[in-house]
């Protein structure tokens, strides 16, 4: 049960680093796709994907 508790708190640490370090990436990206975006509506699209991730985690790793 301890093992399990450590395990997931390394996977949301993991997926934390991922979204802070692919962030830049994704801006990149997002860029170079979609120019006639606007900045803030750019940023919208990203978080909203982010939430997608972490809903996704939380409910891997509801007890």
């Amino acid at each position: 049960q301890k093992l399990r508790h450590f395990a997931q708190g390394w996977l949301g640490l993991y997926i934390f680093r991922f979204i802070v370090y692919e962030l830049p990436n994704n801006i990149r990206l997002l860029n170079e796709c979609n120019n006639s975006m606007t900045t803030k509506e750019k940023m919208l699209y990203l978080l909203q994907n982010q939430n997608d991730i972490i809903e996704v985690v939380r409910n891997y790793t509801k007890p």
